[in-house]
């Protein structure tokens, strides 16, 4: 199954929490955080706009996926700038339909 993948608009910002908040609910703690995660990555300097997408089934929006510039820092004291996944949400009555490789699959030939 093929959903419409796209680059996230300012109205759909708030539909995105809801996407992520129902995504994580209760699966690793109870309630989650993840919804206020991307907020705060969205003010970081290596926030990558163009590479915030969602997914849709018609004007739905059932998936979210975000990415950031980030530093790892190698044993030798070597910065290697990197691109973060994450985090990447699914709506749970749209899980295992491979939206999720989807969203991943657009961002890197974006990348």
């Amino acid at each position: 199954m093929t959903f419409k993948i796209r680059t996230i608009e300012e109205k759909d910002i708030m539909e995105t929490y809801e996407v992520i908040r129902n995504a994580f609910w209760d699966v690793y703690t109870p309630g989650c955080d993840e919804h206020y995660m991307v907020q705060q990555i969205r003010k970081v300097p290596g926030y990558i706009p163009e590479l915030e997408l969602v997914a849709l089934d018609k004007d739905k929006i059932v998936g979210h996926v975000i990415f950031v510039k980030t530093v790892i820092l190698t044993d030798q004291g070597k910065e290697l700038e990197v691109i973060s996944l994450g985090p990447i949400g699914v709506l749970p009555d749209y899980q295992r339909l491979g939206i999720g490789g989807q969203l991943i699959k657009t961002a890197i030939k974006r990348a």
